[in-house]
């Protein structure tokens, strides 16, 4: 997982190099589709503060 986490967040980098001011908005992105498959089920139910 540390490997696909590593690629997921080089190749951000790498294709938002032409749009620099958007590489925040593109990790988290990421991000939002790479936790949730990190998890398990039981983590699922923690409390998240009202974020999905």
């Amino acid at each position: 997982m540390a490997r696909l986490c590593h690629a997921v967040v080089a190749g951000t980098n790498l294709l938002a190099a032409c749009e620099p001011q958007r590489l925040t908005a593109r990790i988290e992105e990421s991000w939002r589709v790479l936790l949730p498959g990190l998890v398990t089920d039981g983590a699922r139910a923690v409390d998240t503060g009202g974020r999905a």
